[in-house]
């Protein structure tokens, strides 16, 4: 993101609210990372590479690499 201070206050502050975030994000370990750091509460992961070619093994290994990194992290995925 190109504002991370920015997010970082919005997610503190609906945190603080009680409100749970989740974040959108590709299925990458940069961007899993990132949004645990950012406090996010869960992930969703954009799954429109694997939509367009789900036979390429390369798109579901991303996503299921995601997932468990970012449940490893404590993130809802």
């Amino acid at each position: 993101t190109r504002d991370q201070a920015g997010l970082r206050e919005a997610i503190a502050r609906l945190r603080d609210g009680g409100i749970r975030t989740s974040l959108f994000i590709d299925p990458d370990a940069t961007m899993v990372r990132a949004s645990r750091e950012l406090g996010a509460d869960a992930i969703e992961l954009h799954t429109g590479s694997y939509a367009h070619h789900p036979d390429a093994p390369h798109t579901i290994r991303a996503l299921q690499d995601a997932t468990a990194l970012g449940a490893s992290l404590g993130l809802a995925v």
